[in-house]
């Protein structure tokens, strides 16, 4: 079996080492992103929402509740209420303006290079390609110039050439799409619970402005 992969990819010859690469920084972003995504970025969302709640509601910094937040201090939900539960007791606008600073700074983070895998998908295949026309030109050109006792095998180098590249483009591009599809519903959720703190932070200090306390 390993013998057959290893001729197949001496036979598909130097657009081989070009898909490799890409396979390369393919494989590096997945696993960049699983590490961030599925490990770092995790949290209890409903205990964040909680804590946010209550700080808001006491106009109060609770020591404890800036202690919690340490358990999740990557996950970009905790990031964008820290802000605004260390500052609890402050005036509405100011925690407005810090809950809007940080939803800008910790928003983008979450897709970063995640669509890297979309595009790496696409050049592997369009590599495979070139390698598939290029393979096929070779294949031609030798069977026209060569003599006929090697047309057969320059015919079938051509051929060896585009059918593996092409297989091997594809190998490289459907786990690709498969990450891709994968993460970025993951980078979708963790959007939709920024988004959900958020509204929640903004309803929370709009019913504390019409509450006063006494």
């Amino acid at each position: 079996m390993l013998d057959a992969l290893a001729k197949a990819f001496q036979d598909g010859g130097e657009f081989m080492y070009f898909i490799t690469l890409t396979a390369g920084f393919a494989l590096a972003v997945i696993l960049d992103r699983i590490w961030f995504l599925l490990v770092l970025y995790r949290a209890d969302t409903d205990e964040i929402m909680a804590i946010l709640t209550d700080s808001l509601r006491k106009r109060q910094v609770n020591p404890q509740y800036v202690e919690a937040l340490n358990k999740w201090i990557r996950s970009p939900v905790a990031r964008l209420v820290r802000p605004v539960i260390t500052r609890a007791d402050r005036p509405n606008r100011t925690l407005r303006d810090r809950l809007f600073e940080a939803y800008l700074a910790v928003a983008p983070e979450v897709s970063v290079r995640t669509n890297m895998l979309n595009v790496l998908a696409n050049v592997s295949t369009l590599l495979g390609l070139l390698g598939t026309i290029l393979g096929l030109i070779q294949a031609f050109q030798g069977v026209a110039a060569a003599d006929p006792a090697h047309k057969q095998a320059m015919l079938a180098s051509g051929i060896a050439v585009a059918m593996n590249t092409t297989a091997y483009g594809l190998m490289v591009a459907i786990p690709c799409i498969i990450s891709h599809a994968i993460l970025g519903n993951r980078v979708r959720a963790i959007l939709n619970d920024l988004e959900r703190v958020r509204q929640r932070a903004f309803a929370l200090l709009e019913r504390r402005r019409e509450t006063r306390p006494v």
